[in-house]
C-alpha cells in the first residue's frame, strides 16, 4: 500500500512538475563605459508554447560606483504559441521613469498598448529580443522598451569566427537594419548564432555608441541543447 501510495505521489508530482528552462545570461559591454551590467533571457518550451522572460539591469557609474549616471532595469515577458506571439508585457525603469507596455494577439494582427496609445501591429510581428533564430526571418519588429513598431530587413552576412568567452567558435552573423525611420528603437541590430542556434552574440548601437552583449555561460547551454551532463 505505502509503494501505492509512493507511485501515486511521485506520478502527481510529475503530472504538475513544470517544462525545464532554458537560461541564457550575457554581459553587457559598452563602447565608452566597459561592462554596464546584465541581462538574461529565460526560456520554457512546451506543447508549441513557449514562454521567455526577460531581465535586464545596467548601471553607469563613476567615482567607483558613488556616482551612478544612468540606470536602468527592465522585466519582460513574451508568450509564443506555433511560431507567433501571443502576449508581450513590458516593465522598463529608466532613472526613476517607469514604461509600461503590453501587447495581445488578435485575428489577423498583433495589438501592442503603449502610454501614447494603441497602436497595431502584422500578426508575424517580433519584439527585438534576438533570442531565437527565426528572426532571421523578421520583416516587422517591435522596440521591447518603447512598443515601436517598425519595419525592416535581415542580412545574412555569412560565418564568422567570434569570441565567446575564453574560446573562439565558428558562427552564423546576421544584421537587421530599419526600412524607415526607426524612431527610439536602437539599431543596426546584430547577431551570432552557433551551429546549435544558440545566441551566443548580439549588438546594437544606441546613441551612436555600440553595445555588446556576450553569453557567459555558453557551454553549459550547449550542454544542455546536446543532452550531455
Amino acid at each position: 500500500m505505502l509503494a501505492g501510495l509512493l507511485v501515486l505521489c511521485g506520478g502527481l508530482a510529475s503530472a504538475g512538475a513544470a517544462p525545464p528552462q532554458e537560461v541564457l545570461s550575457y554581459r553587457i559591454e559598452h563602447e565608452t563605459w566597459g561592462e554596464i551590467g546584465r541581462f538574461s533571457n529565460s526560456i520554457r518550451r512546451e506543447d508549441g508554447r513557449t514562454l521567455v522572460e526577460a531581465r535586464l539591469r545596467i548601471e553607469v557609474a563613476i567615482l567607483f560606483g558613488a556616482l551612478v549616471l544612468y540606470r536602468e532595469e527592465a522585466d519582460r515577458r513574451e508568450s509564443w504559441e506555433n511560431g507567433r506571439l501571443a502576449s508581450y508585457r513590458s516593465r522598463t525603469d529608466v532613472d526613476g521613469d517607469v514604461i509600461e507596455i503590453s501587447g495581445q494577439a488578435e485575428d489577423d494582427s498583433f495589438v501592442i498598448r503603449r502610454p501614447d496609445g494603441a497602436v497595431t501591429a502584422p500578426p508575424e510581428v517580433f519584439p527585438t529580443n534576438l533570442w531565437s533564430i527565426d528572426m532571421k526571418d523578421a520583416e516587422t519588429v517591435m522596440g521591447t522598451k518603447s512598443g515601436v513598431v517598425v519595419e525592416v530587413r535581415v542580412e545574412a552576412g555569412g560565418r564568422r569566427r567570434v569570441a565567446v568567452g575564453d574560446q573562439e567558435i565558428d558562427a552564423r552573423y546576421f544584421k537587421i537594419e530599419p526600412r524607415s525611420e526607426p524612431g527610439v528603437v536602437p539599431f543596426p541590430q546584430e547577431g551570432w548564432f552557433d551551429d546549435a542556434d544558440i545566441p551566443v552574440r548580439f549588438a546594437v548601437v544606441k546613441d551612436g555608441k555600440r553595445v555588446v552583449f556576450e553569453m557567459t555561460n555558453y557551454r553549459d547551454v550547449l550542454a544542455g541543447r546536446s543532452g550531455g551532463p
